[in-house]
């Protein structure tokens, strides 16, 4: 695991400045603290930190072909590495190293970007072709490796974190209206915009090309593998579903550097440990977190599995001690642009905690959109039946239902839960879906209200979702499967992905995601949905793989998610301390919100009766991002010494 940057000058040809790239890639320390290397020649400078997980003594980066014409930088892992290796040297090839990255090299000279088909693993790299004069991005199929770039008339910029490319003056710092909307609506900014104008994420499954003609973006791989609308039998599925996810697990553990689990006791990350304690794996390692909330604290099922397996089980209590505004503040530096899912503070504590023993952890990260582990997708479901009833019933009485239901406060409740969808209810499926997966965040209607009239005025007529509903399947057959697809390729990537690769490598900690092995995830996707889901049960296929290893009755239980008593926490102290971040006059100077609304806001969340939690989280985590990139860092390239954490600051 690695942070990469770079720069290619491709439009005036000047050159690229070694010192630039030094400073780049040194704000990525923190990725990879073990090594760094540059490679500086004409207009093109790539530059790498490494942190060692493979091949810890000849994998130094860049890596390149036998004349140097080829350099790769590389952040990631290729599991399949040994096998296309052997094949190489079969054909000739001569390697100096024992690693992954080199591969790369030699198998552009087979296949050019073909080589992409035959990559298998979690990646974002930068290949230099010295003949060609040509600089390629690649991100893997789903994004769990970031790559941010910016494409201007000074040339291409691009690294693992924006903050580095914030170190050239050249790049439009520019905060659009329609992102700060965005991120109201979602938590996040959706790729592959970002927060920043001049700044955009590198899809997933795509590859960037850049020559002396101009840039070219190039998909490589999408989910649209033969879909099957036949019922296959449950006994064949869950015995090839089975094998598969054996496969995926045990290609995951390939390292020279000790690995662990993340464990909460459900069925992705338990079937991920048992899986690993299959494929061999003695005294495995596994890690907690929880809360002295009983409804949030998992420990007790994870210390169930544990004993079943028989592994090294360490957990780890967090409560509202741990969190403070300069945290907080750190925590916005290292995320990049905002991102209020209040999980990346658990992410966080659990990562440092998980880092004083191990170098790689394992993640059951992707089970809930692949396996349909979300209350949403049976609220899917019921949707389509909803839409049959005659259209005066679904517009007036399913609305009216929803009304004659209290709120509740409460995480899991039924009637939290049955309020949501009938609210929802006589909505699109496509409308009705987003509506679901952001109940908790800031809808149209709040935020016509919480908007200054200069702010409301600068959006126009924009419409609320409008950054996703274009990602639905309009001829799609299936809904239910279509949008498990859209949540993959959305909300896994921008939100979940993304919070987990930087909170983890904020502790030099490398943290895998086997139920994204792409060969599995082509086989549970070409599945219909009432295959994936039956009945009222989530993720019923991946429960019938994993309970014979897991203890009986561990997973009798409502789905919890990666979940914090943030309510509570924002009714005591930390709400205090919250509310003077967002309610301080530069704050409010920014000119988004009417203060009076924001006030408001505090009021009904303090009452007890509304749970503002989220939408207070969000306001959170946005006013602390313009301190840390707004405030602190001038159009004009500095450095100052330390910085958040102690990390440089452009």
């Amino acid at each position: 695991m690695c942070g990469i940057a770079g720069i290619h000058h491709y439009v005036t040809n000047e050159p690229a400045s070694m010192a630039v790239v030094r400073r780049m890639t040194g704000l990525l320390i923190h990725r990879g603290p073990d090594a760094d290397g540059y490679y500086v020649e004409g207009a093109v400078g790539l530059g790498v930190r490494r942190l060692k997980v493979i091949d810890l003594e000849t994998g130094d980066q860049p890596l390149a072909n036998e004349d140097g014409s080829i350099q790769v930088v590389l952040n990631g892992e290729i599991y399949n590495y040994r096998d296309l290796r052997r094949d190489l040297i079969a054909r000739g090839h001569k390697l100096r190293s024992a690693g992954d990255t080199e591969v790369i090299a030699h198998l552009y000279e087979e296949k050019g970007m073909g080589l992409l088909q035959d990559l298998r693993g979690m990646f974002a790299f930068a290949l230099w072709d010295a003949r060609k004069r040509t600089l390629f991005l690649c991100r893997d199929r789903f994004g769990i490796k970031p790559l941010y770039y910016s494409d201007s008339t000074q040339g291409l910029a691009f690294a693992s974190e924006m903050k580095s490319l914030l170190l050239c003056p050249w790049i439009d710092r520019g905060v659009p209206a329609e992102c700060i909307d965005d991120f109201l609506s979602y938590l996040y900014v959706p790729g592959p915009r970002t927060i920043f104008r001049g700044i955009r994420k590198l899809p997933p499954a795509h590859y960037l090309v850049c020559s002396p003609a101009g840039t070219a973006l190039h998909r490589y791989w999408a989910l649209e593998a033969t879909r099957s609308e036949a019922v296959p039998s449950e006994g064949s599925v869950v015995a090839e579903l089975e094998a598969r996810l054996q496969e995926a697990v045990t290609t995951h553990l390939v390292s020279d550097v000790p690995l662990g689990v993340f464990l909460s006791g459900g069925v992705d990350s338990s079937g991920v440990a048992a899986l690993m304690a299959r494929a061999g794996v003695h005294l495995i390692k596994t890690f907690s977190i929880g809360f002295r909330d009983a409804e949030f604290d998992e420990r007790p099922y994870a210390q169930t599995v544990a004993a079943h397996l028989g592994t090294d089980h360490l957990a780890f209590l967090m409560d509202e001690s741990h969190v403070s505004v300069d945290m907080l503040e750190r925590l916005a530096w290292q995320l990049d642009e905002p991102l209020a899912d209040p999980a990346a503070l658990a992410t966080h504590f659990l990562s440092q905690m998980t880092r004083e023993h191990v170098t790689v952890a394992l993640s059951g990260a992707g089970g809930d959109e692949l396996f349909g582990g979300y209350p949403h997708y049976l609220g899917d479901r019921v949707g389509g039946v909803v839409d049959r009833l005659p259209s005066p019933v679904r517009r007036a009485i399913v609305p009216m239902l929803a009304r004659l239901i209290p709120a509740s406060d409460q995480h899991r409740s039924i009637r939290r839960r049955l309020r949501r969808f009938l609210q929802a209810a006589a909505l699109p499926a496509d409308v009705r879906h987003m509506a679901y997966v952001t109940h908790l965040n800031f809808s149209a209607t709040e935020k016509a209200g919480l908007y200054t009239n200069e702010f409301a005025a600068s959006l126009g007529e924009r419409k609320s979702f409008a950054a996703m509903l274009g990602r639905f399947d309009p001829d799609a057959t299936d809904f239910v499967r279509d949008a498990m697809r859209v949540d993959l390729e959305t909300y896994l990537v921008d939100d979940i992905l993304t919070m987990t690769d930087k909170m983890s490598m904020l502790h030099s900690l490398e943290v895998r995601v086997p139920l994204l092995d792409h060969p599995l995830v082509e086989f549970v996707a070409s599945l219909p949905s009432r295959v994936r889901l039956r009945g009222f049960t989530l993720k019923p296929l991946l429960r019938a793989v994993v309970q014979p290893h897991c203890p009986p009755g561990v997973f009798d239980r409502a789905k919890h998610g990666f979940a914090l008593p943030l309510v509570r926490w924002l009714r005591g102290v930390l709400g205090d301390t919250v509310r003077d971040v967002i309610l301080d006059r530069h704050a409010l100077a920014r000119g988004y919100f009417r203060p009076r609304e924001v006030t408001k806001l505090f009021e009904r969340h303090a009452g007890g009766a509304v749970d503002e939690s989220h939408r207070i989280w969000q306001l959170l985590m946005l006013e602390l991002w313009h301190r840390q990139f707004v405030d602190a860092c001038p159009s004009s390239v500095r450095a100052s010494s330390g910085g958040v954490g102690g990390h440089e600051r452009p």
